[in-house]
């Protein structure tokens, strides 16, 4: 039923009818993940900078971090789903992340216009398939591109997803605790495109629309062996993070 309703929802959203309609935010998530090769997870190694004060002067290297995907571990209350965003594999996981971090993300079935029997007895696809989704819109992002933006009632919490791509571009919602929760903050991910190869993708954290970090991904191990694992946590565990209260963003 499910691979059926997205075989629908493929025709529908690459055909002519399709300037003028805007998918779920679940049919997103699954197209985000699709052919991924993050089976068993992925180790991240970043570097976290300081922004530079003045166009003079360089970013400050705050620390060298490996960065741990875990494909079977859920996103917990507080936590920031990023990595799950960059990763993830499996479409149904990727949106419980997105749930457990808040956004109200209906079941596809919720939006159906009409019943499989119907659709199956029908000479044409219906257009739309689905019952448009509330908090779900085309928004102009960066200069000349556009993004889909699915968003809570009062749009403290979102997630932007290039147009074309179907790469994350923007999350947001209230700070984790360890920044001071009553703020807002937002990861911007810019080249997340090419994982794994990441040469150049980089999340740019704000808090209050501030720049405050800058996370440059340099290298990524996708489905690392168990050997790789434990020497990877075996060397983070000898080491004290000069940065902790980025931890939640990390998931």
């Amino acid at each position: 039923m499910t691979k059926f309703l997205s075989a629908i929802l493929l025709l529908i959203f690459f055909s002519p009818l399709a300037q003028a309609y805007i998918p779920p935010c679940s049919f997103m998530l699954k197209k985000m993940s699709n052919e991924r090769p993050t089976k068993h997870g992925a180790l991240v190694y970043a570097a976290i900078y300081k922004p530079a004060e003045t166009d003079k002067s360089s970013d400050i290297l705050l620390s060298e971090e490996t960065l741990f995907f875990n494909s079977e571990a859920s996103v917990q209350e507080g936590e920031w789903p990023s990595l799950s965003l960059l990763l993830e594999a499996n479409g149904e996981r990727l949106i419980h992340a997105m749930r457990g971090f808040g956004l109200r993300i209906p079941e596809e079935k919720d939006l159906l216009r009409f019943r499989h029997d119907q659709v199956i007895s029908m000479r044409e696809m219906p257009s739309p398939f689905y019952q448009q989704e509330k908090g779900v819109a085309l928004h102009r992002f960066r200069k000349n591109s556009y993004v889909w933006a699915c968003e809570d009632a009062n749009q403290k919490t979102a997630l932007w997803i290039e147009k074309d791509s179907f790469v994350p571009a923007l999350l947001r919602a209230q700070c984790p605790e360890s920044l001071g929760n009553t703020s807002s903050c937002s990861i911007e991910f810019q080249n997340a495109w090419n994982l794994p190869e990441a040469k150049s993708a980089r999340m740019i954290i704000r808090k209050d629309d501030k720049l405050a970090y800058i996370v440059r991904i340099e290298h990524v191990i996708i489905n690392p062996t168990p050997a790789q694992w434990r020497s990877a946590k075996d060397s983070a565990a000898k080491k004290i993070s000069s940065i902790p209260e980025l931890a939640p963003f990390f998931h």
